[in-house]
Order: structure tokens, then C-alpha cells, then sequence
């Protein structure tokens, strides 16, 4: 922004100077031959500074691309939808890592989990989606619920509901 300024009082001035010879003949005829002079190392020097200006801008601009280009690539990469499996196996390793454990051990498919409201509203959503099938099956109450087991649990921090279901030994083999 300085220099464009600096760019246009330099012209200004060649203009001014280089004008009054035109004006006042008589009085500045002196100056005609000192103005011309001047008013070609002004030249000269906006001139530098014209295209100083513009390798910097270019600089500039090309910077300005790039980290463009870098935030739209991190925006691309993290609008790619994740797939199903990566999630349930997330899910999962927060709830309770054991579970995946379990499952490649081979000595376990179907589990009964307490869950907080948001992690089995997180497993029930994924359980719609159309692969979701192919990893985990939710289980009827009748299958996991005992008498004596409670489905909801109150407690000082949340509130846990019991849930259950079989996980399919895909889920395992991917999770290595």
C-alpha cells in the first residue's frame, strides 16, 4: 500500500515538474533541460519500484494460493464421510476397549454393554446405516435382559441403559 502511494506522489511530482516549462516559458526555461533529466531518473526509479512491487505481489499471491489450497484440501479431507466400521470401532474402543479384544480372541460375538444415553443413541445411528449390517446386529431385549439386570441405570453422573448385541467377526478381522 506504501509504495503505490509512494508510486503516485512520484508521479505526481514528474507531471508538476515536467508542466512547468509549459506554463511559464520564460520564467523556467532553465529548468526545461534539468526537468527532463529529473523527471527521467524519476522515471527510472518508479520504474524499480513498479516492478519491486510486482514481485511482491506475485510473492504474495502465490503464498495466498497456496495456503488457500491447503486449507480446501483439509476441508476435502475432512468432509470425506468415514466409513461405518472405522466409527463402530471407535464407538466401541471408547466404551470399552475389551470389547474389541474379545471379538478377535474368538471367545465372544455377542455382548451386554451399559451405555451413556449419547454413546447408545452414537450405536443405535449407526446400526441404520446401510453397511452397519455387515459389523453389528442389535439384540432384543429378550435376549440379553435377565431377570434381575436393570435396562436403565441412574447414577451420580449419568444415566447408563443396558444394550445389547453381536458383532460379526468382519468387525475383528478389520480392526487389526
Amino acid at each position: 500500500m506504501t509504495i503505490r502511494i509512494i508510486k503516485y506522489v512520484t508521479e505526481v511530482l514528474m507531471l508538476v515538474v515536467s508542466a512547468l516549462p509549459a506554463f511559464a516559458p520564460e520564467r523556467f526555461k532553465y529548468l526545461e533541460t534539468k526537468a527532463s533529466r529529473f523527471c527521467c531518473v524519476l522515471s527510472l526509479i518508479v520504474l524499480c519500484i513498479t516492478i519491486g512491487d510486482d514481485i511482491s505481489s506475485a510473492r504474495q499471491a502465490k503464498a495466498q494460493a497456496q495456503a488457500f489450497e491447503q486449507r480446501l484440501t483439509a476441508a476435502e479431507e475432512a468432509s470425506r464421510p468415514v466409513p461405518v466400521e472405522a466409527r463402530l470401532r471407535a464407538l466401541l474402543n471408547r466404551v470399552n476397549p475389551r470389547i474389541l479384544e474379545t471379538l478377535a480372541d474368538g471367545r465372544q460375538r455377542k455382548f451386554k454393554v451399559s451405555l451413556r444415553a449419547s454413546d447408545r443413541d452414537e450405536l443405535r445411528k449407526l446400526c441404520t446405516e446401510p453397511r452397519a449390517a455387515e459389523y453389528i446386529t442389535m439384540l432384543p431385549q429378550e435376549a440379553y435382559f435377565k431377570k434381575g439386570d436393570h435396562l436403565m441405570t441412574i447414577g451420580t453422573r449419568d444415566t447408563t441403559y443396558l444394550v445389547g448385541f453381536a458383532l460379526s467377526t468382519n468387525l475383528a478381522v478389520t480392526s487389526h
